[in-house]
């Protein structure tokens, strides 16, 4: 997209008006494939008493160990680094107040970043904006009254309650209904399951979006705003699905029989990803492996899910003055040696604390997406089902901390409107660093890509530990540590995946397992 940007100047014009909002709308719905290998988990994959406490010991120590350290490498790095080539910033902890009339706007940039409105892209290019003639006070008085007249005049269009109701609604009343209207009949006509399961799957996934979002605007506990955000935060969409599609799936086995329990799994997914299935039919070659060319609706979430790379792709082509600066190089090279570290340490300390060979290989990929954590262990002879609950239990255990740590640490947050609509809790955050001004001076500069060293370090932090779950909330929350964070989850899935696939990596991972 970016050599294409420099070719072509309209291309970020098309970007913007046909292509963002879907890319939006999906990395919205991401999480929707998180649920289904933790739901996927049978009586079969249960490890004993003894292995499961070395596995969440394991968990915690090496969760610990990794967020801290390399949160503090990174803004030790990027405080350096601001010491030599930033600047304090005269606003950095309060918003100013707008007076007077704003200045006229000559220039205007052809494509402004997501992430980076009203600054300089990295691609110079811009143009000149003639000014439109300017109305006298006297007509833009009267021009004014007249609107205000004639919007007054106009009698308000009565909408009924249940008319309201049924707009504000209608995402999660199509699909509950889609389950009785399509689903069943469509199971019961043609004996396959798919369509409605498909349709609970989805009617679940928005009913867990809409009741946390409902929770987080009703005036529930409004003064107790602590409270509040913690019981938002609980309210994880995917930790709920994961709850609901797991009773959905165990209530189906009991209705058909005693040890259906396999037949329903395989039913709702079949574990071969999109992409193979079309490869087979385009080269008329059969799968191989043993793979089955069943296509559930878990392996349609899932196949959304490994949509993931290629959506933040083009989030990175929005942020581009961010990554092509000495921050976002700084970013490859910190992920890097955080994925030689998690790969290598993580099944030492797994080898260690008691665990067979196939569970401490498992915390090889215990830190990077389930479509770059799959082949990873089909390499290393991982435990599948250990890295999923791994990879998708350190995704929401992320998103139930970030509320609350990503504020404490002052995170910024895109400036939606003006400089003056600052982020209340982005405020409470540059004071209480300000407190400690003498120990954090360097930390509060700014680099040159515009980002202060505490952002950068939080988005390279959340990128290598969050992976997925941990990039889609950042970009969800407007948070300009999310170029920081994308950038740094790909480099790191990547590398995680050559330490793992290729010689002489993949022995020395081996031999510490053994």
């Amino acid at each position: 997209m970016a050599a294409a940007y420099l070719c072509f100047a309209d291309v970020d014009g098309v970007y913007r008006r046909h292509i963002k909002s879907k890319v939006d709308f999906i990395n919205v719905h991401l999480g929707l494939g998180f649920p289904i290998p933790l739901m996927m988990l049978n009586q079969s994959d249960i490890l004993s008493g003894r292995d499961i406490g070395c596995v969440i010991g394991n968990f915690v120590i090496t969760n610990l160990a990794s967020w801290a350290m390399i949160f503090a490498l990174s803004l030790l790095v990027m405080s350096c680094v601001a010491r030599m080539t930033g600047q304090v910033p005269d606003d950095v902890c309060l918003p100013q107040p707008i007076t007077g009339t704003p200045p006229r706007i000559e220039t205007s940039w052809l494509s402004d970043s997501t992430l980076d409105q009203g600054q300089q892209r990295m691609f110079g290019r811009r143009e000149k904006v003639a000014n439109p003639p300017r109305a006298g006070p006297d007509e833009a008085t009267s021009a004014t009254a007249s609107q205000r007249s004639s919007i007054v005049s106009k009698d308000p269009v009565p909408v009924s309650q249940l008319w309201h109701f049924w707009m504000s609604n209608f995402p999660l009343i199509a699909s509950s209904l889609a389950i009785f209207v399509i689903g069943a009949p469509v199971a019961v006509a043609t004996n396959d399951d798919r369509v409605l399961d498909g349709c609970v799957l989805w009617f679940v996934w928005v009913l867990t979006l809409r009741l946390q979002r409902a929770l987080k605007a009703s005036q529930v506990c409004t003064d107790l705003s602590r409270l509040k955000n913690t019981m938002v935060t609980l309210m994880n969409p995917v930790l709920f699905t994961t709850l609901f599609m797991t009773a959905y799936t165990r209530a189906k086995a009991g209705a058909y029989g005693y040890g259906s329990i396999d037949k329903v799994l395989r039913d709702f997914s079949g574990g071969t990803p999109l992409y193979v299935l079309w490869t087979s039919v385009a080269t008329g070659k059969p799968l191989s492996d043993g793979r089955s060319p069943w296509f559930g609706a878990g392996d349609a979430a899932l196949s959304v899910l490994e949509c993931g790379i290629l959506i933040w792709g083009f989030k990175l082509y929005e942020c581009q003055r961010q990554l092509f600066s000495l921050a976002g190089f700084l970013t490859i090279i910190l992920a890097m040696a955080a994925a030689a570290g998690n790969v290598f340490l993580s099944v030492l300390g797994g080898k260690l604390v008691g665990l067979n060979a196939p569970a401490a290989l498992a915390f090889a990929a215990r830190s990077t997406t389930l479509a770059l954590a799959k082949p990873a262990m089909e390499a290393l002879g991982g435990n599948l089902g250990v890295n999923a609950a791994l990879v998708v239990s350190n995704g929401i255990l992320g998103q139930l901390c970030y509320p609350f740590v990503l504020d404490k640490l002052g995170v910024r947050r895109e400036d939606r409107f003006s400089r003056s609509s600052v982020n209340i809790s982005d405020s409470d955050g540059r004071v209480s660093r300000l407190s400690l001004k003498p120990l954090l001076r360097t930390a509060q500069k700014d680099l040159p890509s515009g980002d202060d060293p505490f952002t950068i370090s939080a988005g390279i932090t959340v990128g290598i530990n969050g992976a997925a779950m941990g990039v889609s909330y950042l970009y969800e929350t407007r948070s300009r540590a999310a170029p920081y964070a994308a950038l740094a989850m790909t480099v790191s899935g990547v590398m995680t995946v050559v330490f793992t696939t290729v010689e002489p990596f993949k022995s020395a991972v081996l031999g510490l397992a053994s």
